[in-house]
């Protein structure tokens, strides 16, 4: 597990020095202008100045020790979403086995994971501690629509995913985060928003006014963020609205005895930080599931107090409906999913094979050694776009 800001910044500029090599060596084999090679190119581009990024945040960083830690690691899980499809597809172009399409849809894998929401992280914190890190926070905001519009430029064929701003589920759900501003927020707000709305509240007093005038489906309280809040604070919630037990979930990195004790007794789920992306996500998703039985058993004898309308903190997408001249912004953003499909075509005996790659061995750069000259791709960058030099030797 991988527990310190430094650990994470590693995995991540192991991750971004591999895609690099993956979509450079990809531009080289498909190197006949297209759409595709420019689509390679300008992601082998974006690959290695964000590789040079977390180099810059890893020297700011080291001088510093986060108070409670970062919020998240890096488990098994995030490494088999990330790291797996890229080093599958790598090792499929080098046996030279691996159609335009699964190329596009490997990276499509990678990039549109975890893996992004973990590098804003580790920027969203460097810009509490250097203005520099500020301008690059805000243009790299915005890294899935960017891919989404290089794809589209792509052949029909060469889309295998599927892109959406609002996937079509039956409830849209609201999620309340009790949290400080800072990255920690940010980043829990990038985790639910697949789930739906994302509400900020960055206190108590905060939090228990948006209670007592909003729905909420689920809670996520990071204890750690709040000073002087205890039990008693839950209490309060609970009182607010009795609806929300079995819908509050508590993060803190010390978990007491005390603690532990209150929050089985009240139905209160806890994680303690770091916390797993994967872990995080499922625990909401289970929150909501039994948010959705628990609404269908009740929507016809309980009635919201002020709007008399069911009380339903999931509410059907169907029946959401703005008063006239109200325009809701809406959090969530632009998601891109691969179609799934049968794992095929992969080679699964030889030395060289997957199979064959011990745990160390996958978990190592697969780009040791200096690449060779490759003029395919060098033909059409542009000559002061990178220095390969210091993608080569940045370990020096």
């Amino acid at each position: 597990m991988k527990k310190r800001i430094t650990d994470i910044i590693d995995w991540l500029r192991r991750m971004e020095d591999l895609a690099f090599h993956y979509y450079r060596e990809s531009a080289d084999w498909y190197n006949q202008p297209s759409p595709l090679l420019t689509f390679l190119i300008q992601m082998a581009l974006d690959k290695a100045w964000r590789f040079h990024l977390m180099g810059s945040a890893k020297e700011l960083l080291k001088g510093y020790r986060l108070q409670n830690g970062p919020l998240i690691e890096i488990d098994a899980e995030t490494w088999q979403n990330v790291d797996l499809p890229l080093k599958k597809g790598f090792h499929r172009l080098k046996q030279e086995d691996l159609p335009k399409s699964e190329l596009v849809e490997s990276i499509c894998r990678a990039e549109f994971s975890e893996w992004n929401d973990i590098f804003m992280y580790v920027l969203d914190i460097c810009r509490g501690y250097s203005r520099t890190f500020e301008p690059i926070y805000h243009t790299l905001q915005d890294h899935g629509s960017r891919i989404e519009s290089l794809i589209e430029d792509l052949p029909e064929e060469l889309r295998t995913y599927q892109s959406f701003q609002h996937p079509p589920g039956m409830w849209e759900y609201r999620l309340l985060v009790i949290d400080e501003k800072g990255p920690d927020a940010t980043l829990f707000t990038r985790l639910l928003r697949p789930f739906g709305t994302v509400i900020i509240a960055t206190g108590k007093k905060d939090a228990l006014e948006e209670i007592s005038h909003r729905l909420e489906s689920i809670v996520v309280c990071n204890l750690d963020s709040l000073e002087g809040v205890g039990t008693d604070f839950f209490e309060d919630i609970l009182q607010t609205d009795p609806e929300l037990v079995h819908r509050i979930l508590v993060c803190t990195r010390n978990v007491s005895a005390d603690l532990e004790s209150y929050c089985d007794t009240h139905g209160l789920a806890v994680l303690q930080r770091p916390i797993t992306v994967s872990r995080f996500q499922k625990t909401i998703q289970k929150m909501l599931e039994k948010t959705v039985a628990s609404n269908l058993l009740t929507r016809d004898s309980h009635r919201h107090p002020c709007r008399g309308e069911p009380l339903l903190s999931g509410k059907p997408r169907r029946l959401i409906r703005d008063p006239p001249g109200h325009r809701t912004m809406k959090t969530r953003g632009t998601r891109m999913v691969p179609h799934i499909r049968m794992e095929r075509g992969y080679n699964l005996s030889g030395p060289h094979s997957i199979i064959a790659l011990s745990h160390s061995e996958l978990g190592q750069s697969v780009t040791e050694r200096p690449p060779a000259h490759q003029p395919g791709l060098s033909a059409h960058l542009p000559a002061q776009s990178f220095p390969p030099e210091k993608i080569r030797n940045y370990k020096q």
